[in-house]
């Protein structure tokens, strides 16, 4: 059964747990290509677009640092 919410109160031991790609000889095929893609759209929207930060959001450290209800407020950037 797929229930994301357990992941709000997740313990030590969830957290080790969670490998999403896998590791070793076992690892995924598809990390590099999500890798890679995730890359050039990055890329392509940080050289059309600039990101003005609207609203900043409560700092959270769920496996890492995040900002939880941050907002961006994009404009697009002329090249010509």
């Amino acid at each position: 059964e797929f229930r994301p919410g357990r992941w709000m109160d997740a313990d030590k031991e969830m957290m080790q747990a969670l490998v999403p790609f896998s590791l070793g000889k076992r690892n995924c095929i598809g990390q590099r290509l999500a890798d890679a893609e995730l890359y050039c759209c990055l890329a392509m929207l940080f050289s059309k677009y600039k990101f003005e930060l609207v609203v900043e959001g409560t700092p959270v450290y769920f496996m890492n640092l995040k900002y939880i209800g941050a907002k961006l407020r994009p404009s697009r950037i002329d090249l010509e």
